[in-house]
């Protein structure tokens, strides 16, 4: 029987653990919550606790990397994780929140499948088509828009470079934002600016655990939006949205295949997940 936990701070309501024993059947692990002030705080936690495996989420994400030995390439671009492993006296770290938006981007829009069930029909039509943008001019089905540029955002914006997308990283400290954009080759902004960028993009991932007022006022007809935040949406009601239903399972699923070395049921997770959501 192995040990693994989730730390950050707040995290007393987080669905981790009930995913983590829905994961498999007959699943005899631990999956426990480690809430702390600091990262020092946690990761002593997570050392005198015999851990295998950590999940780690806001507001250690970037805090975390001092303590990993191996990180891989992703981690390495994002100096930021959400998953680490403890073998022997190494620390390696693993970012699955850049893996939730590839698995969505390639599910949902290159691939042109359905939206999953709740979404807008008007979305579901608009991929079928191709069609995002009204015009569908080629520039604009392969721009994209992130907002925030912490630790999921961040996982995102390089996930959807990666994809083959042009990327604005828009965020409240324009600083950080040009620091990273700079970093991966993508374009930074305010997030007073926003509102004007979506209009050039297909696609935007809203990575902010609060509203920006203006770009909610946006049309965003037509663009694919998609939401880290599960417990209180800022756009639930945007034409094309993916919510973060969809973001916690696809980032639930390759960690757990981390932790344990085994597939998990993943539609008994998204099962669970919808259930009390």
């Amino acid at each position: 029987m192995a040990k693994f936990a989730l730390i950050g701070n707040p995290i007393k309501h987080s669905l981790s653990p009930a995913l983590f024993k829905r994961a498999y059947r007959e699943n005899t692990d631990e999956y426990e919550l480690i809430e702390a002030q600091s990262v020092e705080e946690a990761m002593q936690k997570v050392h005198d606790g015999g851990y295998s495996g950590i999940n780690v989420t806001a507001p250690f994400k970037e805090s975390v990397m001092q303590y990993v030995t191996r990180p891989d390439t992703v981690t390495s671009k994002l100096c930021a994780a959400n998953t680490l492993i403890f073998k022997a006296s190494e620390v390696y770290s693993y970012n699955t929140d850049y893996w939730a938006v590839r698995r969505i981007i390639n599910k949902y829009l290159l691939s042109r499948r359905p939206l999953p069930e709740g979404a807008c029909i008007s979305a579901q039509s608009a991929l079928n088509h191709k069609i995002l943008r009204r015009g569908t001019e080629p520039q604009n089905m392969r721009a994209a828009l992130c907002v925030g540029c912490a630790g999921a955002g961040k996982a995102a914006a390089l996930a959807l470079k990666d994809s083959g997308f042009e990327v604005f990283i828009a965020n409240r400290s324009i600083d950080k934002a040009k620091e990273f954009a700079t970093k991966i080759g993508a374009e930074f902004a305010g997030l007073n600016e926003a509102a004007d960028i979506v209009k050039r993009v297909s696609v935007v991932v809203y990575a902010l655990p609060l509203t920006v007022e203006e770009l909610k006022k946006s049309d965003l007809s037509g663009v694919l939006l998609i939401e880290a935040n599960y417990k209180n949406p800022s756009f639930p009601s945007a034409p094309n949205y993916i919510g973060g239903l969809e973001w916690l399972v696809n980032q639930a699923i390759p960690g757990f295949e981390l932790f344990t070395g085994r597939k998990p049921d993943a539609e008994r997770m998204r099962s669970f997940a919808e259930s009390i959501i």
